[in-house]
């Protein structure tokens, strides 16, 4: 295994060399007048290695042991056009974590799936499945990350079941009013707890940008300079009976988070600064979700990096304070990397080491202070 891991970071290294002329934003289609469709394929592959999570990582996490791995972290089909300006569409299936060990991954899912009446640059009216417009970092896609994946605060968001990856389904009315963008979202949500009696997710988000706008549905970390950026954004997610409190009884879930981001410089260097905070309330200090995660609590995150020759060194930190007491409950995580920008976004390069600390360990590995290095590989074309 030891040998066959150097084998493939040596082998995703070189990848760094080989010239990126043929990468490109996608295929045009132009099919009828007005009706056009972009089609684009996207892919990371990961190599990763995790201090003492060999156990864990197969199910046994009372064993230690070094845990290697190489992935394809998302492999991402994307359609996107209009039929007509006013009636627009995005279609992304998606396989996450394919090859990765241990793991059968996803399988080919749908992500995204939904079509759009574009009434005005104010009123835009989305219906289908989609990602709520909870946080920043939840409406910036995997492949505009300055770090290799989301922190571990978005792990604490409702989920939809039957949906991928927190997406939901239902209709989002979103526009722009100069530098202040809304968005109001009603989805299917979670099951209720309650038979018979279902309710409603209700998700919004206002932001506003003193400088240059981000007038679309989907953010991005990094602009790598192409616009200066200062955003300050704010958004709430509820749904009722979704969760029991310590009774058994049910409980309604209730989310907020506040974020900023900054970007901008000159002479051809280009800082970012972005933060965000995040409180969640499920009712119950002890609820954990599927990945065993304690998620009542409150946390941050804050990513500081520059750019400059297409080299962009990156700090992150990360802390939560979850309300349990409970062993492992309550993390901190910090990050150092770099990205190596070949051509933008469409080929990248990312290596980062995480440490991941508890303030009070638990009793498997999994629960235990350790470091996991990545090095990652993406492009898109």
């Amino acid at each position: 295994m030891k040998n066959r891991f150097r084998f493939l970071f040596a082998g995703l290294a070189a990848i760094l060399w080989l010239p990126a002329t043929t990468h490109a934003a996608g295929y045009p289609l132009q099919l009828d007048g007005d009706t056009f469709a972009t089609l684009s394929v996207r892919i990371q592959a990961a190599a990763v290695l995790a201090q003492d999570q060999a156990g864990a990582a197969n199910g046994d996490a009372s064993q230690g042991g070094t845990h290697y791995d190489f992935f394809a972290r998302r492999i991402q089909l994307l359609a996107a056009g209009q039929v007509t300006p006013a009636l627009s569409f995005m279609i992304m299936m998606e396989h996450a974590r394919y090859g990765e060990n241990y793991s059968r991954g996803t399988g080919i899912q749908t992500a995204d799936a939904w079509v759009q009446w574009n009434m005005s640059e104010a009123f835009h009216l989305m219906t289908g499945a989609y990602l709520p417009p909870f946080s920043r970092n939840q409406l910036t896609s995997a492949m505009y990350f300055i770090g290799p994946d989301r922190p571990i605060l978005e792990s604490m968001m409702l989920e939809s079941p039957g949906m991928y990856e927190k997406r939901d389904r239902g209709a989002v009315l979103w526009g722009n009013f100069s530098g202040l963008q809304y968005r109001v979202a009603v989805g299917k949500g979670a099951k209720s707890r309650v038979l018979g009696d279902e309710t409603l997710r209700t998700t919004w988000r206002v932001h506003y940008a003193f400088l240059d706008p981000e007038p679309v549905y989907y953010y991005k970390e990094s602009y790598l300079g192409k616009s200066r950026i200062f955003t300050a954004g704010y958004s709430v997610d509820k749904q009722d009976k979704v969760s029991l409190d310590p009774g058994g009884n049910p409980a309604p879930y209730s989310a907020w988070t506040s974020d900023l981001l900054m970007e901008g410089g000159d002479g051809g260097t280009i800082y970012t600064v972005l933060y965000a905070y995040y409180k969640y309330d499920w009712g119950n200090p002890d609820r954990t979700g599927t990945d065993g995660f304690y998620l009542q609590g409150t946390g941050w995150t804050l990513t500081t990096a520059y750019l400059s020759a297409g080299m962009q060194p990156y700090l992150r930190y990360t802390d939560w304070v979850a309300a349990s007491l409970a062993p492992s409950a309550k993390q901190k995580r910090w990050a150092i990397g770099t990205n190596y920008y070949l051509k933008g976004h469409e080929s990248k390069f990312t290596f980062e080491y995480e440490s991941i600390s508890f303030d009070l360990e638990g009793p498997t590995y999994d629960m235990k202070n350790h470091g996991v290095f990545t090095l990652q590989f993406q492009t898109a074309f």
